[in-house]
């Protein structure tokens, strides 16, 4: 299931349609259920539970022979593993890296999408990352030389709020509105500009 639902997608689409008619600049929003696997964590976590689930059964059962217990211990490597991916599991465990993995995420997104070959270098690329609770906003070289990362910081913790609260759609619009306002000072409207890059919403499963 998509972070935004239709109706939130086709609201954003609009606001970017309209953001778009005073500005060159060309705006992508995205969003993806997770940044990365984290399978490094969810391996290391399986282990340290299914160790610990080993000792209680031994403690539990003494009579339990060593070879049923080994046995045991691949079910249970399984389970937790798959215990370990449940978001409000793996979200603490991811911890510290979050923030990384999304910009990693971002950024691979930025070159995927082409937002970075847009003609005036005014693409703007939003990414809400669901799992992480993280939002990332890249500008290509021509805004980032007017705006720059912290221009952004506020934007992002207005999306961070959003996504946090279950109105994640409704954040990415109010910003969406005044981030029009910014580029438009910027990155005026030309006669001659296209849409280059689509206004629908990216969703990446």
């Amino acid at each position: 299931m998509s972070l935004l639902n239709s109706e939130e997608q086709s609201a954003i689409a609009d606001a970017i349609g309209r953001a778009e008619l005073r500005t060159a600049g060309e705006l992508v929003v995205a969003t993806v259920p997770k940044s990365d696997s984290y399978e490094k964590e969810r391996f290391i976590a399986a282990l340290f539970w299914t160790f610990g689930m080993a000792v209680f059964a031994n403690w539990l059962l003494p009579d339990l022979s060593t070879l049923y217990l080994v046995l045991l211990q691949v079910p249970l490597l399984l389970v937790s593993y798959g215990l370990a991916g449940l978001p409000f599991i793996l979200r603490p465990m991811a911890g510290g890296r979050c923030d990384a993995m999304a910009r990693q995420r971002a950024m691979r997104m930025f070159a995927e999408r082409g937002v970075h070959q847009t003609r005036d270098r005014s693409g703007l690329l939003i990414m809400l990352s669901e799992l992480e609770h993280q939002v990332v906003i890249l500008g290509d070289a021509g805004i980032h030389e007017k705006v720059g990362d912290p221009g952004w910081q506020g934007y992002v913790e207005r999306i961070v709020t959003g996504l946090k609260a279950g109105k994640a759609g409704e954040a990415v619009v109010g910003v969406l509105d005044d981030l029009g306002e910014i580029l438009a000072t910027h990155f005026p409207a030309r006669g001659d500009d296209t849409n280059e890059l689509g206004n629908e919403v990216v969703v990446e499963s």
